[in-house]
C-alpha cells in the first residue's frame, strides 16, 4: 500500500471521527421492570446481598452483550481474576446511569447454596425454613443429611430482588448508536435477572451515576467529581468502591459538563 493510500485512509477516518464528534449525544430514559429474581453481589461473604440500585458497570455489560457486540470474558486468571478491570467499557459507543428503583424494593428473594465434596451432594433451596436451619440451628442442613460436616463447602445465602420491581435508567448515545424503544436484557449472577424496558418520550430530569465508572474507567478528574457532588442531591458510599454513586444529578448539567470529551 502506498503512502498516498495510507494518507487517504487516515484522512477519511479523521473526517468520520470529526463528523461523529459533532453529532449531538442524546439522552434516552427507560422504565424497566424486573421479571425474574435478580442476584447481584453488591456485598459479598457468607451472605451475598443485592443492593436495590444496580451499578452502571453491570448495566453496561448487560446492554453491551445484547445490543453492542461486547465480547464475553469467561475465564480470567491471575490478577484479572481478583482485580476489577472495566477498561473495555470505554470502547462501547454509549454511557449509562445506574439502574435505580422508582418504588420500594422487595429484597427478600433468597436462595441457599452449599455442596459436599465428599458425597457430591448439593443443596439449593429458596425455602426460608432451610435458611433458618442453616443460619440458626445447632444441627444445620449438612449434618442432618449425613451426620457429619466433613467435606461440606461453606453455606452461602443469596439475597436478591424479587420480580415485579420497577426501575429507571438513562442511556446516552449518538443518534447512530441509539438503543431501540423497547429493549430487554439479563443481569446479575448467572444472568438470572430479566429486564424489559420501554423508552420514555422525554428523558429524566435527574440521573444517578457511578463514581467508579467515571473515575477509574473514563478518567474523569477530581475537580469534575467535586462538581458532581455539588450538583447531586446525595452522595452514596457503598461497601465497595464500585458502589459509590452520585444520586439525582442534574441531567442537563451532566450532559454539558461531564459527558463531552471525557466520556462520549
Amino acid at each position: 500500500m502506498s503512502h498516498n493510500q495510507v494518507s487517504l485512509e487516515d484522512a477519511v477516518q479523521d473526517a468520520e471521527s470529526s463528523a461523529r464528534s459533532s453529532e449531538v449525544v442524546r439522552a434516552h430514559t427507560y422504565d424497566a421492570r424486573l421479571y425474574a429474581p435478580l442476584f447481584y453481589a453488591s456485598k459479598e461473604g457468607s451472605v451475598i446481598e443485592t443492593d436495590p440500585i444496580i451499578a452502571a458497570t453491570a448495566v453496561m455489560h448487560a446492554l453491551g452483550y445484547e445490543y453492542y457486540d461486547l465480547k464475553k470474558r469467561y475465564a480470567l486468571i491471575g490478577d484479572e481474576a481478583t482485580t476489577p478491570d472495566y477498561g473495555h467499557l470505554r470502547n462501547l459507543p454509549f454511557f449509562v446511569s445506574e439502574l435505580a428503583p422508582i418504588e420500594d424494593v422487595d429484597a427478600d428473594e433468597r436462595t441457599f447454596r452449599t455442596v459436599s465434596y465428599s458425597t457430591e451432594r448439593a443443596i439449593v433451596s429458596q425455602d426460608n425454613t432451610v435458611g433458618e436451619m442453616i443460619r440458626g440451628s445447632k444441627k444445620p442442613v449438612p449434618r442432618r443429611l449425613e451426620g457429619s460436616n466433613a467435606g461440606w463447602h461453606k453455606v452461602r445465602e443469596f439475597v436478591g430482588l424479587s420480580p415485579g420491581t420497577n426501575f429507571e435508567f438513562t442511556i446516552w448515545a449518538h443518534p447512530d448508536d441509539a438503543p431501540p424503544p423497547q429493549i430487554g436484557f439479563r443481569a446479575g449472577i448467572k444472568r438470572t435477572g430479566e429486564f424489559r424496558a420501554t423508552r420514555r418520550d422525554d428523558p429524566a430530569e435527574t440521573v444517578t451515576v457511578n463514581q467508579y465508572l467515571l473515575q477509574s474507567v473514563y478518567d474523569v478528574g477530581e475537580d469534575t467529581l467535586v462538581d458532581l457532588m455539588r450538583h447531586a442531591d446525595t452522595y452514596s458510599r457503598g461497601n465497595d468502591v464500585r458502589t459509590n454513586r452520585f444520586v439525582d444529578v442534574d441531567r442537563q448539567w451532566f450532559e454539558t459538563t461531564v459527558l463531552p470529551g471525557s466520556v462520549l
